[in-house]
């Protein structure tokens, strides 16, 4: 592609023409989306706007007298020498370029695009390889430099990381790109580190719940956390703003912090259970965390004043507010328990006072004798003559004899003969009493 004039295609609609260095400052700052294709004004090949930008620099397609056409990388402006010179100074920015003939140029970006193609679809060996390419052709592709050390850090292992090319490839990214581009490319790097080592860090979660038992489990965990946290320290210092980073440098800590609890497998009491265990930093890398932990949240607290520091509850131990609750429940289950007891002594004594015969009882007072209450038939007796002072009940009609087994447990209310008579010879006979219905 050669020239200066550029047309802008997104969501349907084309813009231009505009310069390069226009196109830059427009990407740069969020108004062209990342989505958005380019096209030299006249020509018909349209590519993406990232394409545009990331060239090192395009060469013209012809010569004029001794000298040959290009753009600076940098800020987009006219360059020009000898026709077969490698390297180019920018009167208007003041920097030096270095020129790609154009079948090399469409080496490198075709590499590139692969390299790209590859990482998207998650094949970060292949990637790493056609960015190693790019870079043997154009050592000071930016693009290339981070997608190389992204694309490492993608394929670490529980057996080793790769982050320290990944923080390489970063830094080397950004002394190689355009000044116009660095702060945007810095955000980006940041973001990148907090996904890969979230990614690898619940990664070895996962392995070390499934394999916690084993002696050297715990210690490889631990092991595997403390680069992760030196790389979020790297995103931190790209993106300061960035609040995810932060809050993934306390999380992670906090998890080194509080240890686990599990089952051992392999170690069993006499009943053949497993035994419950804890496992946790040593005292001394524990103080070193937590001074990490401290200073990313002091961090944090100057993004937000509201923020509030995650409480530690180290596995296997029992907090004061988890004291206080086991008590208030037992509390509450106490009181309930009482209630319960107390309304059914109630209830038993109601019963109790309901069940038993009503007896008149004699007063120092005389009074007069009460009216003789009239005859009633009964199955116990007939006619009934109730003794002095006792009161009949009002149903006697359907009252029976009746023996202790056939009245079973309300034979305690049946009442014997001198209870009910006083006429001998009268009411149930032998040991069986006269029973309410």
């Amino acid at each position: 592609m050669s020239g200066d004039q550029y047309e802008i295609s997104s969501g349907g609609q084309v813009i231009g023409p505009v310069t390069l260095d226009l196109l830059r400052r427009g990407f740069e700052a969020g108004k062209i989306p990342a989505e958005a294709v380019a096209r030299l004004v006249g020509d018909d090949r349209w590519v993406s706007v990232r394409d545009v930008l990331r060239a090192p620099v395009r060469a013209a397609p012809a010569s004029v007298g001794s000298v040959q056409g290009a753009k600076c990388p940098s800020c987009g402006a006219d360059l020009k020498v000898p026709a077969h010179g490698r390297t180019a100074h920018c009167t208007y920015c003041k920097k030096d370029a270095l020129l790609a003939a154009p079948a090399e140029a469409a080496k490198v970006d075709n590499r590139l695009r692969l390299a790209d193609a590859a990482a998207e679809a998650g094949n970060y060996k292949e990637a790493y390889r056609y960015y190693t390419k790019v870079l043997e052709d154009d050592p000071e592709n930016y693009e290339a430099w981070f997608g190389k050390g992204v694309s490492a850090a993608w394929d670490s292992g529980l057996r080793g990381d790769r982050f320290s090319e990944l923080t390489s490839g970063i830094d080397r990214a950004l002394q190689c790109a355009p000044e116009g581009v660095r702060d945007l490319l810095a955000k980006r790097a940041a973001s990148k580190i907090n996904l890969i080592t979230l990614s690898y860090f619940q990664l070895s979660v996962k392995h070390t719940a499934e394999f916690i038992s084993l002696d050297e489990t715990w210690s490889e965990h631990v092991g595997r956390c403390i680069p992760i946290i030196s790389a979020l320290s790297k995103a931190h210092e790209l993106d300061p703003a960035n609040r995810l980073v932060l809050q993934s440098a306390i999380d992670l800590c906090k998890s080194m912090i509080e240890g686990v609890q599990y089952w051992d497998e392999f170690d069993r009491d006499d009943d053949g259970d497993s035994i419950q265990k804890t496992k946790h930093l040593s005292p001394e890398l524990e103080q070193r965390v937590r001074a990490v932990m401290d200073s990313f949240i002091e961090k944090m607290k100057r993004l937000d004043p509201t923020y509030a520091a995650p409480t530690i509850q180290k596995a296997g131990e029992i907090s004061l507010i988890g004291v206080l609750g086991c008590l208030l429940v037992l509390l509450v289950l106490a009181l309930v328990a009482f209630g319960i007891w107390k309304l059914v002594s109630e209830i038993r004594e109601v019963k109790a006072i309901a069940d038993k015969p009503q007896v008149d009882r004699p007063t120092s007072v005389p009074q007069a004798a009460p009216a003789p209450e009239p005859a009633r038939t009964s199955h116990c007796g007939d006619p009934v003559h109730p003794p002095r002072g006792v009161s009949v009940p009002r149903n006697w009609s359907a009252w029976t004899c009746k023996s202790s087994h056939q009245a079973g447990p309300a034979w305690s209310k049946c009442l014997q003969r001198t209870a009910y008579s006083d006429t001998e010879g009268m009411g149930c006979e032998g040991s069986n009493r006269c029973c309410p219905p």
